[in-house]
């Protein structure tokens, strides 16, 4: 497996391939948010009021109408989801619901050329847990099998929240790599 990255060059990470493991690293917003050779499978969406757990959680102001969708992200050629997502976004960017099924481009292009936001700032959690039988359906992978439980928010300049991603990444199909540079 070979890591190629501009100005950087290319990397030979292994000689052996991952058994079809998803491999994440990222250095820029468009790495980090990695949507080639994937689409998007909607499954639900739903309009809510954010609630005090949801508040916590997503970042969104108690008591704001939000739209919540539950998709799959699929990997090209690959039989199983790599990831089952939730996404939380404005009340009024609910159009984008209509526009993500089989989507490859990452949602947060598509939401700013659409919309005319602009995000400014990703803040990200990574968490080790075990999925829930429900997700592990959906996932088509085993109850309690270990996970990254990875949430995203996207932030606009005034450090509001334009959309969260919450996505359960089966620890057999995703890794997440990262290179730092250390300048002196």
């Amino acid at each position: 497996m070979v890591s190629a990255r501009a100005g950087i060059g290319h990397t030979v990470l292994s000689a052996t391939p991952m058994d079809g493991r998803y491999m994440h690293g990222s250095s820029t917003l468009e790495e980090l948010i990695q949507s080639a050779d994937t689409t998007l499978q909607v499954l639900k969406s739903r309009s809510i009021t954010v609630d005090a757990s949801l508040e916590q959680e997503v970042g969104f102001p108690l008591g704001e109408r939000v739209v919540q969708v539950t998709a799959l992200r699929n990997k090209v050629d690959y039989d199983s989801p790599i990831a089952l997502l939730t996404l939380t976004l404005r009340e009024a960017h609910h159009l984008m619901v209509k526009f993500m099924e089989g989507q490859k481009e990452g949602f947060h292009i598509m939401l700013e050329r659409r919309y005319g936001v602009t995000i400014h700032e990703v803040r990200q959690s990574i968490i080790a847990m075990k999925i829930d039988a429900q997700s592990a359906r959906l996932l088509r992978s085993s109850p309690h099998q270990p996970c990254l439980r990875i949430t995203r928010k996207f932030l606009d300049a005034s450090a509001k929240v334009i959309f969260t991603s919450v996505g359960l990444y089966p620890s057999d199909r995703f890794s997440h790599d990262t290179a730092i540079q250390i300048f002196r």
